[in-house]
């Protein structure tokens, strides 16, 4: 969970691959966008993506666009995000996900990406 979290998009959650797509601040000031996915057919793993933009960074992105530091989130959210939830695909959230990071490079933003992928742990032990 981010401070000044705003959900981007959320897929359709009867479709066998889901996707979520959050942004915020860290604890430590940074702008992260976390990209969620989840295949049902392999429920073992989970992967998510973080876009990371540093502080400083942030807050030039925001002189840019005109936006208060702190409401950077709800600027993009409402630039980008997709309404209704819940009746998005997953196709939908891929491209909003290209179309963040083009905004970025668009407005010279250096980022970070950082890929993980979750594996729930074993419930069964020996």
């Amino acid at each position: 969970m981010f401070a000044l979290e705003e959900l981007l998009i959320e897929t359709d959650p009867d479709l066998t691959l889901a996707a979520t797509m959050v942004i915020g601040f860290d604890d430590n000031g940074h702008l992260v966008v976390e990209y969620k996915t989840t295949d049902y057919n392999i429920p073992e793993e989970t992967r998510i993506t973080y876009v990371s933009v540093d502080k400083d960074d942030a807050y030039v992105l925001a002189k840019k666009v005109h936006a208060a530091l702190t409401g950077l989130p709800g600027y993009i959210c409402k630039r980008y995000g997709v309404r209704p939830l819940c009746q998005a695909v997953p196709s939908e959230a891929r491209a909003l996900f290209g179309d963040i990071l083009d905004f970025y490079k668009y407005h010279g933003v250096r980022y970070q990406l950082t890929k993980r992928t979750i594996y729930p742990s074993n419930p069964m032990h020996c």
